[in-house]
C-alpha cells in the first residue's frame, strides 16, 4: 500500500559505529522522490524549508504512546508512515465534518495545548489530515482538547524535540 511522508526509518547503524551508539542513530530513507517546488513557489522561508533532524528517542516515545490508540483506526501507528488511504479519509473528514460551538471550543483548546499549536508545524497535507482527524475524534469518539493535543503531539512528523 502506498505511503505518504518523508520516508521510512532504517534502524541499522552504519558500519564502524560502536554498539553503544547504535541505539541513538537513525537514517531516513526516502520512499520516493518528490518534485522540487522551487524557491519562488515555497511558502516557507529559507530558514525553515526542512524540518529539524529526527530525534530517535522522541520517535521511540511516539511509537510507544501511539500503541494506546491501536484500536482507533483514525490514528496511525507510526507518525512517519501514514497510509495514503488514511490520509485521504482524514482529509475528507476535514472537508465534511462541521463542529458545533462546543466541539469547536474543544478543537481550539487542542490547538493551544499542542506543541506545534495545531495539527502540524505548517499548513501541509498533515495539517489538513490531522485537522480532519480531530474533527472526527471530537464528533464521533468524544475526544476532548487534551486528548486531541496529546494525539497530535504523538503524531508529530517534523523531527521531534
Amino acid at each position: 500500500q502506498p505511503r505518504v511522508g518523508i520516508g521510512r526509518l532504517d534502524l541499522e547503524a552504519p558500519q564502524g559505529v560502536p554498539a553503544h551508539a547504535r541505539q541513538k542513530l537513525c537514517k531516513v530513507v526516502p520512499i520516493r522522490k518528490v518534485p522540487f517546488a522551487g524557491i519562488s513557489q515555497s511558502p516557507l522561508t529559507d530558514s525553515n524549508r526542512r524540518p529539524p533532524p529526527m530525534n530517535f528517542q522522541h520517535y521511540v516515545r511516539q511509537l510507544h504512546g501511539l500503541r494506546v490508540y491501536a484500536h482507533v483506526p483514525e490514528i496511525p501507528a507510526d507518525p512517519y508512515d501514514v497510509p495514503v488511504s488514511l490520509a485521504r479519509r482524514l482529509t475528507s473528514y476535514n472537508k465534511n465534518v462541521t463542529l458545533t460551538p462546543s466541539q469547536q471550543a474543544a478543537y481550539d483548546g487542542a490547538v493551544k495545548r499542542s506543541h506545534e499549536h495545531g495539527p502540524c508545524c505548517c499548513h501541509c497535507w498533515r495539517w489538513s489530515a490531522f485537522e480532519g482527524q480531530a474533527k472526527y475524534l471530537i464528533t464521533r469518539r468524544q475526544f476532548g482538547a487534551n486528548q486531541i493535543a496529546h494525539t497530535w503531539n504523538l503524531e508529530d512528523g517534523c523531527g521531534g524535540a
